[in-house]
């Protein structure tokens, strides 16, 4: 995905960039948006000497977007099942349904410890103006 950006500070050879939500944009946070930002700042290697006011052309790539997608639906669904079957063994319907819950809830604190790792690779492509 290319996106403009505004360049909003410099600290040697690292960008920080500011990318302004569109009208279009969805509310997926595949990007790092959440519902109430307007705007998101990225990280990046400054590899066009940009300067702070400038606008710049970036690339962002999100080449671990399906493997996120597999994390967030799947494996809790994996694992809420799994927690059922558990439960199945220990008691009636209600501790089979608490043993899948409680599961689920300890793969989405899993899940949230490893999100930085999911964070999209941001490059600038080229000073605009």
């Amino acid at each position: 995905m290319i996106e403009q950006a505004e360049v909003v500070k410099i600290t040697g050879e690292t960008a920080f960039v500011s990318v302004a939500r569109k009208s279009a944009c969805g509310q997926c946070n595949a990007c790092g948006f959440n519902s109430k930002q307007n705007s998101i700042v990225f990280e990046t290697k400054n590899n066009v000497n940009a300067t702070v006011g400038q606008i710049v052309e970036l690339e962002i790539i999100n080449k671990r977007l399906p493997l996120a997608i597999i994390l967030v639906y799947v494996i809790p669904l994996i694992v809420f099942a799994i927690g059922m079957w558990l439960g199945s063994y220990l008691g009636g319907e209600l501790i089979q349904f608490l043993c899948g819950l409680i599961l689920l809830l300890i793969s989405f604190i899993t899940l949230k410890i490893f999100n930085n790792k999911l964070a999209p690779i941001v490059t600038i492509k080229s000073i605009i103006k």
